[in-house]
Parts: structure tokens; C-alpha cells; sequence
């Protein structure tokens, strides 16, 4: 299986995204996280799913 890795990402985080939940398949492609640039960032990019927050948090509540 062919892995692509880009050098340098510009990202634009905002209204003109593709797709809300192509962001992190997006970003994970950098090499590096120090050649990631966020032109613009909005809240309304993203799609949260709710019972991942909750997910997390039982988790969390083990750990601690």
C-alpha cells in the first residue's frame, strides 16, 4: 500500500473546506507538523460526533 507525504500543507480550516471530516486525513498526509500552515481557521469546518466526546471522557475518568 502507497503512502503519500507532503512536504509543506497550506490549509484553509474555514467555509471553504471540502469536507469536514476529510480535515485530519488532510493534514495527517504533512511529514512534519512543523511545515502544517492554517491560512484560516472556523469553528463551523468541523463536525463534532457527541458520543466521541463522551467516549473520551469515560476513558479519561479511568486514567485518572
Amino acid at each position: 500500500m502507497a503512502h503519500l507525504h507532503l512536504l509543506l500543507m497550506e490549509h484553509f480550516l474555514d467555509s471553504q473546506i471540502f469536507e469536514k471530516r476529510q480535515t485530519y486525513t488532510a493534514i495527517s498526509r504533512c511529514s512534519n507538523w512543523n511545515n502544517v500552515k492554517i491560512k484560516s481557521l472556523s469553528k463551523e469546518a468541523f463536525t463534532v460526533d457527541k458520543s466521541m466526546i463522551k467516549e473520551y471522557e469515560r476513558l479519561e475518568a479511568k486514567v485518572s
